[in-house]
């Protein structure tokens, strides 16, 4: 077969990242600006934002029945909808996820849009559910602190300190976590080195759970939904 022939499927966007809770955020912020390379790579303060999260399924969280979770994020002004697989098939040990994350860009990070519009993310879940039947299961607020990772002066990757409120009803959940995002999934064995000498020097523990996973938690805790939570 022509390995230019249009019926070869493209591969899966797909996001590789670690996670790891963390007490103290800012222990991490000063390690990070130490001159010296951490694992051959060097660390730069890039921004920091303000970002909410709104997840959102069905009633009967079609979606999540599904393996996915679908996310309406607003950053910066900016607003996107992004649908992620629950499933990883990274390393639990290592903090190591890879999975499906597809985003698409709309004018506002809301409901209505999904019910409206077209594109290669509200395609997807209408797949799965009619975007009539979605609604906010929960919102997550985050203030975030990244750091750009380069490798002989080429980025490869961000560092993500992430302080993240999640309330739904009376029930609420703090979650404190050091990310490391891969530019793009080849850049996942350049990362590897720099991410075990972050993880010993503070021996970090992988993260217990997603933000997804708390917010479902505590919107089970609230009687807002049916069922248990799932990690994702």
């Amino acid at each position: 077969m022509n390995p230019t022939d249009s019926s070869i499927a493209a591969p899966e966007p797909t996001e590789v990242e670690w996670q790891f809770d963390v007490s103290d955020l800012n222990v991490i912020e000063r390690w990070l600006r130490i001159a010296v390379p951490h694992g051959g790579l060097t660390a730069e303060p890039s921004d920091e934002r303000a970002i909410v999260d709104s997840y959102v399924d069905s009633d009967d969280l079609r979606l999540h029945a599904a393996g996915l979770v679908a996310r309406l994020r607003t950053d910066h002004g900016q607003a996107e909808v992004t649908l992620k697989s629950l499933a990883s098939d990274g390393d639990s040990d290592t903090g190591l996820r890879r999975r499906l994350e597809v985003s698409q860009p709309l004018s506002y990070a809301l409901l209505y849009k999904l019910i409206e519009g077209r594109g290669p993310v509200i395609d997807r879940i209408r797949e799965h559910v009619s975007p009539r039947d979605l609604r906010v299961l929960f919102t997550v607020h985050t203030n975030r602190r990244c750091w750009s990772l380069s490798a002989a002066g080429q980025p490869i990757g961000e560092v993500s300190l992430d302080d993240t409120m999640i309330e739904v009803g009376n029930h609420s959940s703090k979650i404190r976590r050091v990310e490391v995002e891969a530019g793009t999934p080849a850049d996942e064995l350049r990362l590897v080195p720099f991410v075990e000498v972050l993880r010993v020097a503070h021996r970090l523990s992988p993260g217990t759970s997603s933000k997804f996973g708390s917010g479902l938690e505590l919107a089970r805790r609230a009687g807002l939904v049916d069922g248990t939570s799932a990690a994702g």
